[in-house]
């Protein structure tokens, strides 16, 4: 595994899903890296909706519900030759403090590092 970066913050359109295609498209077209990209916000997934099929592989996860977030672990696990990108949408900060301790230990079982990108505006 090359890595996980989590994009989220507190509201919706202080531009996370801009942060995770600038990433995403940094790390498979600069850095020359594979790209596993996450959607949490599977009602609106901008980020996979733009980059589309310049991603070595994406996924859909409702991680407002466990099985959502065993998903996307055993996904991460499966990919674990690619940076993988997550795209949280706005309305995941519950689950995050319910769940958010899964991605840590998941993170660690596969000793791969872990980066937070918590975008915020000025309001």
């Amino acid at each position: 595994m090359r890595g996980i970066i989590y994009v989220g913050g507190n509201k919706g359109g202080v531009g996370k899903s801009m942060v995770a295609i600038a990433l995403a498209d940094h790390l498979r077209h600069v850095l020359n890296r594979p790209v596993f990209l996450i959607e949490t916000d599977t009602a609106n997934p901008d980020a996979a909706k733009c980059l589309g099929d310049e991603l070595d592989a994406t996924l859909a996860a409702d991680t407002r519900t466990e099985a959502g977030w065993q998903t996307m672990l055993n996904a991460i696990e499966q990919h674990q030759d690619k940076t993988c990108v997550i795209n949280a949408g706005a309305r995941d900060n519950d689950a995050m403090r319910r769940y958010g301790d899964y991605l840590h230990r998941g993170a660690e079982a596969l000793a791969t590092p872990i980066a937070i990108a918590w975008v915020i505006n000025d309001e």
